[in-house]
């Protein structure tokens, strides 16, 4: 199986008697709100294992996310 990549941007907020946690994929630019953390980590879980367009290109190209050679 090929190795896949996925970057999030996740905001959290705690507070006495509610936590709010915003969510972002980063090669989909898709948004989520959720109400605890277990519903954030289904939705990261999902949009980790959906097929994305910039995540399978990524991979493919020389240089890319994919390629070991490209981190510094």
């Amino acid at each position: 199986m090929p190795r896949r990549f996925s970057s999030f941007v996740i905001r959290w907020w705690r507070g006495d008697d509610a936590e709010r946690l915003e969510l972002e994929h980063i090669q989909t630019g898709h948004k989520q709100r959720a109400e605890s953390i277990e519903d954030a980590v289904a939705w990261l879980n999902a949009q980790r294992d959906a097929p994305t367009v910039a995540n399978d290109e990524a991979l493919d190209e020389p240089g890319g996310e994919g390629d070991a050679g490209s981190r510094q």
